[in-house]
């Protein structure tokens, strides 16, 4: 985002007084005053199909031609409002240098993929830096799996939760 745009206004936070990454990022896209292109980009990241999908409506044919080739997730975004292709879920979450938002993505990855992706080393995991995201993400689990990671990392969690 351009660092001339304010976005002071725009941050939500949350009970423990950290920023809330959802209700902040919403706030800025449904933001007309904030450039297409990076509404655009937040949109993406935040992997929120909806938003996607009615801000590229919106961009005009250069704009789409500069999202088209943007950054891993942003064109694959872009690829998929162009022309209808298939996003892959696990593809997103199994890539290092793709940032994305946990919370949309985790729920769509295949079943049985969940417990691997969190059982990859912490620097590639968000959810191990964030006692929201961990929640969020045990709560997504079905019972056994849940069961198996709190006895493969039972010190992380606790160490999350405390």
């Amino acid at each position: 985002m351009r660092s001339t745009t304010n976005l002071q206004n725009y941050f939500q936070w949350t009970q423990d007084k950290k920023i809330d990454r959802q209700k902040t990022e919403k706030a800025v896209i449904a933001n007309d005053n904030i450039d297409l292109i990076d509404r655009f980009i937040l949109a993406s990241h935040y992997c929120i199909q909806e938003d996607v999908l009615s801000i590229w409506g919106i961009l005009d044919h250069g704009q789409k031609d500069i999202v088209c080739f943007g950054s891993d997730i942003v064109g694959m975004w872009a690829k998929w409002a162009r022309y209808g292709n298939e996003i892959d879920w696990d593809q997103i979450v199994e890539n290092p240098f793709i940032r994305f938002d946990l919370q949309a993505c985790f729920p769509k990855i295949k079943q049985e993929k969940r417990l691997q992706y969190l059982l990859l080393p912490d620097y590639y995991c968000e959810m191990w830096k964030n006692y929201h995201e961990l929640k969020f993400c045990l709560s997504v689990l079905d019972q056994n799996d849940r069961n198996e990671i709190l006895k493969k990392c039972p010190s992380q969690i606790l160490e999350m939760f405390f």
